[in-house]
């Protein structure tokens, strides 16, 4: 089981007000980039992605919308609300960093972050 936090652009995606939680995201991974794994909080793992398309073309579960992270410090918990943030400056990185800045090499993942 994972917490799931996946985003659209600055849109963050909610499940009955909450972080999506179960084995499995609530929309399909595929439409997205990178699954990316993210610290454990309160024994749970958490994992993030980047979706390429709005989600409401892609599901007609009403009990999923979007929100600002802003928008979200005042419905998530405080932890729940930190890691999101975390996700969000990771997914934001993974993006925009396409090349080393060093040695101008592509970028690659070869561990979680």
């Amino acid at each position: 089981m994972y917490y799931w936090f996946i985003f659209h652009k600055d849109q963050l995606l909610l499940e009955n007000n909450n972080i999506p939680f179960g084995e499995n995201p609530p929309i399909e991974s595929s439409l997205g980039g990178t699954i990316h794994e993210l610290p454990v909080l309160n024994e749970v793992p958490c994992r993030a992605f980047h979706l390429k398309e709005p989600f409401e073309c892609q599901t007609d579960n009403e009990a999923l919308r979007t929100i600002g992270l802003r928008a979200s410090y005042d419905i998530l918990s405080l932890d729940l609300y930190l890691m999101a943030g975390k996700a969000e400056e990771i997914l934001n990185w993974d993006e925009s960093v396409k090349f080393c800045s060093r040695c101008g090499a592509p970028m690659k993942l070869h561990t979680p972050i």
